[in-house]
């Protein structure tokens, strides 16, 4: 049910889900430090965490997002596991070290331009901009998060960084982002489609940022989802986000790469293309 206005916000299975997945991945990071990137921000919540004493003093579990880990090194991978989705060409090593011994390795997509000097230009960092450690640990928790599958939302006030850590995030990987800006009176069409007009003055839809960064494994960043009215991410991007499929307004079907592959070995790529059905790149991340 809704439940009554003093029930805390219920955590999203998906989320949940991508807890299991970073503790099993980065078994040194505390617990304690992991659930405040799954669970709604809410009095409630934190009331509850203490209540099972998985809540840590203050700000702590927010100053090490990372759980300690912190990026040693993050280079091209040479080889794959039989049976990845990952693209050999735009897949990447992270090697990550922990104070307290049990260091991993993870794999993980990355953007046409990874290793290019022009990453940096291309994600929208500037020549002069500075390293903070506060911005680093965040960057490293994006990493930990894209390691495992999951998306991530970045939540703050005006001028806390935001921006700053989805630029570093997107130049250490080499993704040029495609922005989608969000108003008040977006609708679902809009995040999806977009109008133009032909050379022979015919109107046209065109696929937007979130579509084309899903099929060509980019980084879609959504601006200012706050201001879309209640419901219409979710109703839009929705089984995008969760199970990286969706079904078009134009009748075109994104389908999980793994999903896609198993057509296409038996219809071809080609006709699935006639077909309008288009694969989404194991790349593709979405931070909002």
């Amino acid at each position: 049910g809704a439940g009554g206005p003093e029930d805390p916000p219920c955590a999203a299975y998906p989320a949940l889900e991508s807890i299991a997945r970073l503790s099993a991945a980065f078994p040194a990071a505390p617990l304690p430090q992991l659930l405040p990137r799954a669970l709604p921000p809410h009095p409630k919540v934190s009331e509850m965490l203490r209540h099972f004493e998985l809540a840590l003093p203050g700000d702590e579990a927010l100053s090490a997002p990372a759980g300690g880990y912190q990026v040693s090194t993050l280079r091209p991978a040479e080889l794959l596991a039989e049976g990845s989705d990952n693209d050999p060409a735009r897949t990447a090593l992270v090697e990550w070290r922990h104070s307290g011994g049990g260091d991993v390795t993870s794999v993980v997509g990355c953007g046409e331009h990874f290793g290019s000097a022009d990453a940096a230009a291309l994600a929208g960092l500037g020549p002069t901009f500075a390293e903070l450690p506060s911005q680093s640990a965040l960057v490293a928790a994006l990493l930990q998060s894209h390691a495992v599958g999951a998306d991530a939302l970045l939540l703050g006030g005006k001028g806390s960084g935001k921006t700053a850590a989805a630029r570093r995030f997107a130049a250490a990987l080499g993704y040029e982002p495609h922005v989608v800006y969000c108003y008040r009176d977006m609708g679902a069409r809009d995040l999806l489609l977009r109008r133009e007009t032909d050379a022979s003055g015919s109107t046209v839809w065109r696929h937007t940022e979130a579509v084309r960064a899903a099929v060509s494994g980019g980084l879609l960043v959504i601006e200012a989802a706050h201001r879309l009215p209640a419901g219409v991410l979710a109703a839009t991007l929705g089984r995008l986000l969760t199970d990286r499929a969706l079904q078009m307004p134009d009748g075109t079907r994104l389908l999980p790469p793994g999903h896609y592959d198993e057509l296409a070995a038996s219809l071809g790529a080609d006709e699935l293309t006639a077909r309008g059905v288009l694969r989404v790149h194991p790349a593709f991340r979405v931070l909002a």
